[in-house]
């Protein structure tokens, strides 16, 4: 898995988990989203064109409003 080392992705419980599965994880070197295009570019569409659109109240309603969206 390649991300970036945003806080959510470099938790020590997640770090634990992909290990278990055998997941290999490689993190982008800091401040240079290129390296991650394709996923960078996945995050700023869902952002521009869902999330910046939505007042979310829920969790849930978050989950059902992206999976709509996709």
């Amino acid at each position: 898995m390649r991300s970036d080392n945003g806080p959510e992705l470099v938790a020590v419980e997640l770090t634990q988990w992909l290990m278990e599965q055998s997941i290999k994880t490689h993190h982008i070197d800091p401040g240079s989203p290129w390296q991650n295009a394709y996923g960078e570019s996945f995050n700023a569409i869902l952002r521009r064109e869902c999330l910046n659109r939505e007042l979310f109240h829920s969790m849930l309603e978050a989950q059902i409003k992206t999976d709509r969206w996709r």
